[in-house]
């Protein structure tokens, strides 16, 4: 079942705010960071989020790809999402 949250990222339980304790990583792309038809615990986020967490930090992986988009596009969503 493919769920999103409500910025339309995986996964549905990744939330804007985060605590001061956690460290983001965002991935950005298209239908193959997306992984519409990969089942949730095989995706990449969920793998990265994985192997990150067991370095023994607090890591929220966020996936933010968004099928079929292209460069122009995915750029402009990491302006809309990444504070600078």
């Amino acid at each position: 079942v493919f769920e999103t949250n409500e910025d339309g990222f995986r996964p549905a339980t990744a939330r804007r705010e985060k605590a001061d304790s956690l460290h983001r990583v965002m991935l950005f792309g298209n239908s193959t960071v997306v992984g519409r038809d990969v089942p949730p615990n095989e995706t990449l986020h969920y793998f990265l989020d994985s192997l990150l967490n067991q370095k023994g930090k607090y890591f929220d992986v966020v996936n933010a790809g968004v099928q079929a988009y292209s460069t122009d596009l995915t750029l402009l969503t990491m302006e809309k999402y990444i504070q600078l």
